[in-house]
């Protein structure tokens, strides 16, 4: 083969592998977000079970710590969307968590703030419930 050949070759080579790893680049991306937000799902659902008992003060402004960083954890928007349907299995999930959470933080203090966690921690840095 001549030179000028071989380097069309590798120009030509070289370029579809940049193609190639552009459309992989792009498609583990798709697929990443996906991915990370089943995982985060499962999270919310574990959180739901680990805080769905308080038997102590410092458990009660824990529970209101993580209701406030639930809602804030990895929230679908722009930048950070995948399919609609894992989507709404997120959010619903981030939802029954809040639930959760709330319905612990009421039966333990038996006051009702609904999900403001800013609220709960008032009410909780205030009292002595023990």
């Amino acid at each position: 083969m001549r030179r000028p050949t071989v380097a069309i070759l590798c120009v030509g080579i070289s370029g579809l592998c940049a193609v190639c790893f552009a459309v992989f680049a792009a498609y583990m991306f798709d697929h990443g977000v996906i991915i990370h937000q089943r995982s985060v799902t499962r999270e919310l659902a574990k959180w739901a079970k680990e805080y769905n008992r308080i038997s102590s003060h410092d458990d009660a402004i824990r529970t209101a710590e993580m209701l406030g960083y639930a809602q804030t954890y990895y929230v679908v928007g722009e930048g950070y969307r995948s399919t609609p349907e894992v989507e709404e299995a997120l959010e619903a999930q981030r939802t029954e968590t809040e639930a959760v959470f709330v319905k612990a933080l009421q039966k333990y203090t038996g006051q009702d703030f609904g999900t403001n966690s800013a609220n709960w921690l008032g009410y909780l840095g205030q009292s002595n419930l023990n």
